[in-house]
C-alpha cells in the first residue's frame, strides 16, 4: 500500500473518532506501530493528543489537502513547541475578548490592545516557527548579532514579526491582506504609547477605537484560520447591547472626545490614515464597521437567532432605502480632513511614484497652492475649508482623490501646473 493511500486511510480514520488507541489506528492504516506513534506525536500533534487510555482528538482536522501537506517533509512542524504558543495566543485573545464585552469594564481599549498584541505576537512567533524560520525570530545589532537580553534572544516586536512573516513563500495571506494587518497594528501601536502616558482610560477612547479593535480581531482570527485551519470563533457569542437609554456618563463622553484632551489620539490616528491607500481605509479589516438588525425566526429549532449580518454590498438599492428609513442608528463616517502640509507631502509621493524621479520640494504655501488655484479649488469648500473648531484649513477626501485621480492620468502636467523641479 503506497504512502498516499496510508494518508488517506488515516484522515478518515480520524474524521470518525474522537478518542482510539494505538491498535484501532494501525489496523486502520495499514502503518506500523512505530511509525503510527511518531506520526501521532509529530505531524498530528497539533491534532492528536496522548491520553491515559490512547489518544484523542483534541481539535477539528483541516481539509484533507491541507492534512496532506502536514506529512510532506517542508510542512513539519516542532509540534510541542507551537502548541504551547498557540495555546498561549488563543487564551490571551480570548481573554482581551472577555474584559472587552464585559459590562462591568471601563476604559476595554487599554487593556484589550495589550492583550491583543500579545496574542498576535504568540501567534506570529507559531507560524514563523511552523515554516522553519526560527533564526528570523530575533532582533539583531547593526553588526548582525543576536540582541541578548537578561540571558535570552530578544524576540521582534509584533510589526517586525509581520514584516519577517511577510518575507516568508507560501504564506497563506496576500499582499493587501498583510498590509493591512501591518498598518492596523501600527497605528495601535502609536494609540497605545499614547495612552500609556495618560490620554484616558473610559468611554471616549472606547467610542473612539471600537472600529479598530474589532478589526484586529477579525485580522487575528483569519491568520490563524488560514496558517492552522483554526479558529476561537466556536468560543465566542455576539456581545449584548442596552440601547434604550445613555446613561449621564457616556452622553458626557461621546461629546468629550472633540475635547482637547483627546485630540492628540484623534490627530494620531487622522495624520496616520491620510497616508494610507484607499484599499486599507476602506477595509472592515483596518476599521471594523458591521449592521446589525434583529431577525424575527419563523420556527423553534431556530429561536435563539435574533441578530442578522446584513453585507451592504448584496442589497438592492430599494432595500438600502428601507435600511436608511427604519434603522435606529449609524456610527458617523469619519471624514479625513488634511493639512496643506500633510497633502502636499503625499502629493509630491504620488507624483515622484508616477514620474519615477525625484522632487526637488513640494510646498503647500506655493507648489500645492499653485494646482489648486489653476483648479479653481480656493474658495470652493468641497474642495479646501476652515475647521471651525481649531480655525485650521485643510483639503478634503474629494479633493485628495481627484487631485491623485488627475496625477494618474497625467503626472507630467500636474508636476507643470505645482511649478516644482525634478532632480537633475
Amino acid at each position: 500500500m503506497s504512502g498516499t493511500e496510508k494518508i488517506s486511510l488515516s484522515y478518515r480514520f480520524l474524521k470518525s473518532h474522537t478518542s482510539f488507541s494505538i491498535k484501532q489506528f494501525t489496523e486502520a492504516t495499514k502503518y506500523s506501530e512505530s511509525t503510527a506513534k511518531k506520526y501521532l506525536s509529530s505531524q498530528l500533534g497539533l491534532y492528536v493528543s496522548k491520553n491515559n487510555s490512547g489518544y484523542e482528538i483534541v481539535r477539528s482536522l483541516p481539509s484533507k489537502i491541507e492534512f496532506q501537506k502536514l506529512f510532506k517533509q517542508t510542512s513539519r512542524v516542532s509540534n510541542e513547541d507551537v502548541v504551547d504558543l498557540l495555546e498561549k495566543s488563543k487564551n490571551s485573545a480570548l481573554s482581551a475578548i472577555s474584559h472587552y464585552n464585559s459590562p462591568y469594564t471601563h476604559g476595554k481599549a487599554i487593556t484589550y490592545i495589550p492583550q491583543m498584541f500579545i496574542a498576535s505576537t504568540s501567534l506570529l512567533i507559531a507560524i514563523i516557527k511552523k515554516y522553519k524560520y526560527d533564526e528570523e525570530l530575533y532582533e539583531t545589532d547593526k553588526d548582525g548579532n543576536v540582541v541578548i537580553i537578561d540571558g535570552k534572544k530578544k524576540i521582534k516586536y509584533l510589526i517586525d514579526l509581520l514584516k519577517t512573516y511577510q518575507s516568508i513563500s507560501g504564506i497563506k495571506l496576500d499582499e493587501v491582506e498583510i498590509k493591512t494587518f501591518m498598518s492596523l497594528v501600527e497605528i495601535l501601536r502609536q494609540v497605545r504609547n499614547e495612552i500609556e502616558h495618560g490620554a484616558g482610560n473610559n468611554y471616549k477612547l472606547d467610542m473612539l477605537l471600537d472600529g479598530q479593535c474589532h478589526a484586529l480581531l477579525m485580522n487575528y482570527e483569519q491568520l490563524l484560520n488560514r496558517e492552522f485551519d483554526m479558529s476561537i470563533g466556536t468560543n465566542l457569542a455576539f456581545p449584548l447591547f442596552i440601547s434604550e437609554t445613555l446613561s449621564e456618563e457616556q452622553k458626557i463622553s461621546a461629546k468629550a472626545i472633540q475635547q482637547r484632551e483627546y485630540k492628540v489620539v484623534k490627530d494620531i490616528i487622522t495624520t496616520y490614515n491620510s497616508a494610507l491607500d484607499e484599499d486599507i481605509i476602506k477595509s472592515n479589516y483596518y476599521n471594523f464597521k458591521i449592521w446589525a438588525f434583529p431577525k424575527v425566526s419563523s420556527s423553534e429549532r431556530n429561536s435563539d437567532m435574533s441578530i442578522e449580518y446584513v453585507n451592504i454590498g448584496d442589497l438592492t438599492e430599494k432595500q438600502k432605502e428601507e435600511i436608511e428609513k427604519n434603522f435606529i442608528a449609524v456610527r458617523e463616517k469619519t471624514v479625513l480632513e488634511y493639512r496643506p502640509s500633510t497633502l502636499a507631502e503625499m502629493v509630491k509621493k504620488k507624483l515622484e511614484k508616477h514620474l519615477n524621479k525625484k522632487i526637488k520640494s513640494f510646498t503647500s504655501a506655493y507648489h500645492l497652492n499653485n494646482i489648486v488655484k489653476i483648479l479653481n479649488w480656493r474658495d470652493n469648500k468641497e474642495y479646501r475649508a476652515t475647521n471651525p473648531t481649531y480655525k485650521m484649513d485643510y483639503y478634503t477626501e474629494k479633493a485628495r482623490v481627484e487631485l491623485f485621480k488627475l496625477i494618474q492620468e497625467n503626472p507630467t502636467d500636474i508636476l507643470s501646473k505645482s511649478k516644482a523641479k525634478l532632480l537633475d
